[in-house]
Protein backbone atom coordinates (compact mmCIF):
# COMPACT_ATOMS: atom_id res chain seq x y z
CA UNK A 1 0.00 0.00 0.00
CA UNK A 2 3.05 2.77 0.92
CA UNK A 3 4.64 1.75 -2.37
CA UNK A 4 1.07 2.30 -4.62
CA UNK A 5 0.32 5.61 -2.18
CA UNK A 6 3.89 6.83 -3.01
CA UNK A 7 3.39 6.02 -6.92
CA UNK A 8 0.11 8.10 -6.80
CA UNK A 9 1.56 11.01 -5.02
CA UNK A 10 4.07 11.33 -7.66
CA UNK A 11 2.08 10.74 -10.37
CA UNK A 12 0.05 13.88 -9.00
CA UNK A 13 2.55 15.68 -8.47
CA UNK A 14 4.05 15.09 -12.37
CA UNK A 15 0.27 16.24 -13.31
CA UNK A 16 0.43 19.39 -11.04
CA UNK A 17 3.78 20.54 -13.11
CA UNK A 18 2.85 18.95 -15.92
CA UNK A 19 2.34 22.09 -18.89
CA UNK A 20 0.19 21.26 -22.03
CA UNK A 21 2.53 22.24 -24.73
CA UNK A 22 -0.30 23.33 -26.86
CA UNK A 23 -1.53 26.14 -23.96
CA UNK A 24 2.54 26.82 -23.67
CA UNK A 25 2.16 27.81 -27.46
CA UNK A 26 -0.64 29.75 -27.54
CA UNK A 27 0.65 31.32 -24.40
CA UNK A 28 3.62 32.34 -25.58
CA UNK A 29 2.36 32.93 -29.20
CA UNK A 30 2.76 36.42 -31.18
CA UNK A 31 0.35 39.50 -30.41
CA UNK A 32 -1.11 38.49 -34.08
CA UNK A 33 -3.00 35.62 -32.07
CA UNK A 34 -6.54 36.81 -29.94
CA UNK A 35 -5.55 38.60 -27.00
CA UNK A 36 -8.51 36.02 -24.71
CA UNK A 37 -7.14 33.12 -25.83
CA UNK A 38 -3.67 33.85 -24.76
CA UNK A 39 -5.28 35.22 -21.43
CA UNK A 40 -6.52 31.64 -21.01
CA UNK A 41 -3.73 29.63 -22.36
CA UNK A 42 -1.06 31.78 -20.29
CA UNK A 43 -3.51 30.75 -16.85
CA UNK A 44 -3.22 26.70 -17.63
CA UNK A 45 0.57 27.46 -17.94
CA UNK A 46 0.54 29.72 -14.92
CA UNK A 47 -1.35 27.01 -12.77
CA UNK A 48 0.98 24.12 -14.14
CA UNK A 49 3.99 26.62 -12.39
CA UNK A 50 5.97 25.71 -15.69
CA UNK A 51 8.09 29.03 -16.95
CA UNK A 52 5.72 30.83 -14.59
CA UNK A 53 7.85 34.21 -15.19
CA UNK A 54 7.38 34.35 -19.09
CA UNK A 55 4.09 33.23 -18.82
CA UNK A 56 3.19 35.84 -16.36
CA UNK A 57 4.58 38.60 -18.48
CA UNK A 58 2.78 37.07 -21.66
CA UNK A 59 -0.44 36.68 -20.18
CA UNK A 60 0.38 40.74 -19.21
CA UNK A 61 0.53 41.73 -22.69
CA UNK A 62 -2.39 40.40 -23.65
CA UNK A 63 -4.38 41.43 -20.96
CA UNK A 64 -3.08 45.39 -21.90
CA UNK A 65 -4.02 44.14 -25.17
CA UNK A 66 -7.55 43.93 -23.59
CA UNK A 67 -7.32 46.87 -21.75
CA UNK A 68 -7.26 45.36 -18.67
CA UNK A 69 -3.95 47.69 -17.06
CA UNK A 70 -4.68 46.63 -13.58
CA UNK A 71 -5.02 43.17 -14.04
CA UNK A 72 -1.55 43.57 -16.41
CA UNK A 73 0.04 45.14 -13.36
CA UNK A 74 -0.61 42.66 -11.24
CA UNK A 75 1.00 40.02 -13.68
CA UNK A 76 3.86 42.23 -14.01
CA UNK A 77 4.55 42.62 -10.36
CA UNK A 78 4.28 38.70 -9.82
CA UNK A 79 6.54 38.63 -12.61
CA UNK A 80 9.02 40.89 -10.90
CA UNK A 81 8.42 39.88 -7.62
CA UNK A 82 10.07 36.05 -8.73
CA UNK A 83 12.85 37.50 -10.68
CA UNK A 84 14.04 41.41 -10.13
CA UNK A 85 17.05 40.93 -11.78
CA UNK A 86 15.16 40.53 -15.34
CA UNK A 87 14.48 44.06 -17.39
CA UNK A 88 11.61 42.81 -19.14
CA UNK A 89 8.76 43.10 -16.34
CA UNK A 90 9.80 46.44 -15.05
CA UNK A 91 10.32 47.73 -18.45
CA UNK A 92 6.28 46.35 -19.56
CA UNK A 93 4.84 47.74 -15.79
CA UNK A 94 6.96 51.32 -16.48
CA UNK A 95 4.95 51.53 -20.20
CA UNK A 96 1.39 50.54 -18.52
CA UNK A 97 1.81 53.32 -15.55
CA UNK A 98 2.95 55.92 -18.05
CA UNK A 99 -0.69 55.15 -20.41
CA UNK A 100 -1.91 55.65 -17.14
CA UNK A 101 -0.39 58.87 -16.78
CA UNK A 102 1.52 57.23 -13.87
CA UNK A 103 4.09 58.97 -14.43
CA UNK A 104 6.33 58.73 -11.00
CA UNK A 105 6.10 55.02 -11.31
CA UNK A 106 6.44 54.38 -14.69
CA UNK A 107 9.60 56.28 -14.60
CA UNK A 108 10.89 54.37 -11.47
CA UNK A 109 9.96 51.39 -13.30
CA UNK A 110 12.22 52.25 -16.66
CA UNK A 111 14.86 52.97 -14.65
CA UNK A 112 15.04 49.81 -12.79
CA UNK A 113 14.82 48.21 -16.38
CA UNK A 114 17.42 50.43 -17.70
CA UNK A 115 19.62 49.70 -14.88
CA UNK A 116 19.61 46.11 -15.68
CA UNK A 117 19.26 46.60 -19.44
CA UNK A 118 21.09 49.97 -20.39
CA UNK A 119 21.31 49.74 -23.93
CA UNK A 120 17.45 48.13 -25.01
CA UNK A 121 16.23 50.38 -27.29
CA UNK A 122 12.81 50.22 -26.60
CA UNK A 123 12.77 51.19 -23.24
CA UNK A 124 15.45 53.69 -23.31
CA UNK A 125 12.99 55.57 -26.35
CA UNK A 126 9.68 55.11 -23.93
CA UNK A 127 11.57 56.85 -21.24
CA UNK A 128 13.27 59.53 -24.08
CA UNK A 129 9.04 60.01 -24.73
CA UNK A 130 8.00 60.55 -21.41
CA UNK A 131 10.81 63.14 -20.56
CA UNK A 132 9.78 65.17 -23.75
CA UNK A 133 6.32 64.80 -22.70
CA UNK A 134 6.29 65.68 -19.17
CA UNK A 135 8.74 68.72 -20.48
CA UNK A 136 12.08 67.26 -19.21
CA UNK A 137 14.00 67.95 -22.21
CA UNK A 138 17.18 67.88 -21.11
CA UNK A 139 16.73 64.17 -20.00
CA UNK A 140 15.06 63.84 -23.55
CA UNK A 141 17.89 64.97 -25.39
CA UNK A 142 20.29 62.95 -23.10
CA UNK A 143 18.19 60.00 -23.99
CA UNK A 144 18.11 60.56 -27.21
CA UNK A 145 21.75 61.26 -27.89
CA UNK A 146 21.97 57.78 -26.20
CA UNK A 147 20.01 56.44 -28.51
CA UNK A 148 21.64 57.69 -31.55
CA UNK A 149 24.66 56.70 -30.38
CA UNK A 150 23.31 53.33 -29.50
CA UNK A 151 21.36 52.50 -33.25
CA UNK A 152 22.83 54.97 -35.83
CA UNK A 153 19.04 56.02 -36.33
CA UNK A 154 19.08 59.42 -37.39
CA UNK A 155 15.39 59.38 -36.91
CA UNK A 156 16.42 60.01 -33.19
CA UNK A 157 17.82 63.35 -34.15
CA UNK A 158 14.42 64.51 -35.26
CA UNK A 159 13.16 64.16 -31.64
CA UNK A 160 16.38 65.62 -30.25
CA UNK A 161 16.11 68.13 -32.71
CA UNK A 162 12.33 69.38 -30.93
CA UNK A 163 13.82 68.61 -27.59
CA UNK A 164 16.24 71.00 -28.01
CA UNK A 165 13.66 73.69 -29.68
CA UNK A 166 11.36 73.21 -26.72
CA UNK A 167 14.20 74.13 -24.54
CA UNK A 168 15.28 76.98 -26.31
CA UNK A 169 18.50 76.16 -27.82
CA UNK A 170 17.53 76.73 -31.54
CA UNK A 171 21.07 76.48 -32.70
CA UNK A 172 21.25 72.75 -31.83
CA UNK A 173 17.95 72.38 -32.91
CA UNK A 174 18.70 73.42 -36.27
CA UNK A 175 22.06 71.35 -36.22
CA UNK A 176 20.18 68.03 -35.87
CA UNK A 177 17.18 69.23 -38.29
CA UNK A 178 20.01 70.14 -40.79
CA UNK A 179 21.81 66.36 -40.36
CA UNK A 180 18.65 64.73 -41.47
CA UNK A 181 17.46 67.43 -44.61
CA UNK A 182 18.69 65.15 -48.13
CA UNK A 183 18.21 61.74 -45.93
CA UNK A 184 17.82 58.95 -48.54
CA UNK A 185 14.49 58.75 -46.76
CA UNK A 186 11.92 61.62 -48.22
CA UNK A 187 9.88 61.12 -44.41
CA UNK A 188 13.02 62.01 -42.36
CA UNK A 189 13.89 64.45 -44.95
CA UNK A 190 10.57 65.98 -44.89
CA UNK A 191 10.87 66.10 -41.46
CA UNK A 192 14.01 68.03 -41.36
CA UNK A 193 13.06 70.38 -43.68
CA UNK A 194 10.02 70.67 -40.92
CA UNK A 195 12.09 70.93 -38.05
CA UNK A 196 13.86 73.91 -39.38
CA UNK A 197 11.11 75.84 -40.59
CA UNK A 198 9.74 75.48 -37.06
CA UNK A 199 13.07 77.37 -35.82
CA UNK A 200 12.71 80.13 -38.89
CA UNK A 201 8.96 80.80 -37.64
CA UNK A 202 10.16 80.78 -33.93
CA UNK A 203 12.60 83.61 -34.81
CA UNK A 204 10.35 85.63 -37.31
CA UNK A 205 12.27 84.36 -40.33
CA UNK A 206 8.95 83.76 -42.39
CA UNK A 207 10.50 83.90 -45.94
CA UNK A 208 12.86 81.31 -44.65
CA UNK A 209 10.33 79.32 -42.60
CA UNK A 210 7.82 78.96 -45.77
CA UNK A 211 10.62 77.97 -47.93
CA UNK A 212 11.34 74.97 -45.92
CA UNK A 213 7.39 74.50 -45.26
CA UNK A 214 7.07 74.11 -49.22
CA UNK A 215 10.67 71.92 -49.26
CA UNK A 216 8.71 69.46 -46.27
CA UNK A 217 5.54 69.26 -48.58
CA UNK A 218 7.85 68.60 -52.14
CA UNK A 219 9.19 65.74 -50.16
CA UNK A 220 6.01 64.52 -48.70
CA UNK A 221 3.05 66.10 -49.82
CA UNK A 222 1.05 63.80 -46.99
CA UNK A 223 2.88 65.86 -44.34
CA UNK A 224 -0.22 67.28 -42.70
CA UNK A 225 2.35 69.45 -39.94
CA UNK A 226 4.32 71.11 -42.99
CA UNK A 227 1.17 72.13 -44.46
CA UNK A 228 0.35 73.40 -40.97
CA UNK A 229 3.25 75.25 -40.80
CA UNK A 230 2.82 76.70 -44.18
CA UNK A 231 -0.62 78.00 -43.47
CA UNK A 232 0.58 80.03 -40.06
CA UNK A 233 3.36 81.39 -41.70
CA UNK A 234 0.84 82.75 -45.30
CA UNK A 235 -1.70 83.74 -42.60
CA UNK A 236 1.01 85.88 -40.95
CA UNK A 237 2.28 87.05 -43.93
CA UNK A 238 -1.42 88.57 -44.81
CA UNK A 239 -0.85 86.37 -48.00
CA UNK A 240 -4.47 85.58 -49.24
CA UNK A 241 -3.12 82.45 -51.15
CA UNK A 242 -3.53 80.76 -47.64
CA UNK A 243 -7.38 81.33 -47.93
CA UNK A 244 -7.28 79.32 -51.38
CA UNK A 245 -5.39 76.85 -50.40
CA UNK A 246 -7.49 75.49 -47.80
CA UNK A 247 -5.88 77.07 -44.55
CA UNK A 248 -9.17 78.39 -42.87
CA UNK A 249 -8.57 79.24 -39.48
CA UNK A 250 -10.12 76.01 -38.21
CA UNK A 251 -7.24 74.29 -40.69
CA UNK A 252 -4.63 76.51 -38.91
CA UNK A 253 -5.52 75.35 -35.53
CA UNK A 254 -6.22 71.87 -36.27
CA UNK A 255 -3.46 71.23 -37.83
CA UNK A 256 -0.95 73.13 -35.68
CA UNK A 257 1.88 70.99 -33.68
Amino acid sequence: MRVLALALGALFLSTAAYADPVSSAACLASPQSPAGARVVACGDVIRSGISLYAALVARAAAYEEEGAGPDAIADLSAAVAIDPDRADAYAARGRIYLKQEEFRDGLVDLDRALTIAPDDEDTLRTRAFAWDTLGNYPAAIGDYSTLLTLTGDPGYRYFRGFAYLRHDDDDAALADFEAIIGSDSPTLSAWGYRGRGQVHEKRGELAAALADYDAALAADPDDDRAYAGRCRVESALGQAAHLASGCTAAVITARAP
